[in-house]
């Protein structure tokens, strides 16, 4: 999410909780190994590619056709599960 104020009423306890726990200002994740794989149609697509664009170096995976569904996760599994074997 974006905002504490654009998630669901139930995503966090507080504002605070917010701050403390969303990945929209993670730079700790600089030096982690990441992949995201997310679908255009998915519900967290838009807060997901402002994530991405806000990292110093792209992660694995793709923006890609689909939803948060598990049709598009099984598709994105093999892919995921070789990355993590690398």
């Amino acid at each position: 999410y974006l905002t504490y104020w654009g998630a669901p009423h139930d995503a966090f306890d507080s504002l605070d909780d917010f701050r403390k726990n969303s990945t929209v200002n993670a730079a700790e994740l600089t030096s982690t190994p990441l992949r995201v794989d997310c679908g255009t149609g998915d519900g967290f697509y838009v807060a997901t590619r402002e994530f991405v664009n806000g990292l110093p170096r792209p992660p694995a995976g793709a923006f890609t056709s689909g939803g948060h569904d598990a049709t598009y996760w099984r598709e994105q599994l093999p892919g995921e599960l070789a990355w993590l074997a690398s």
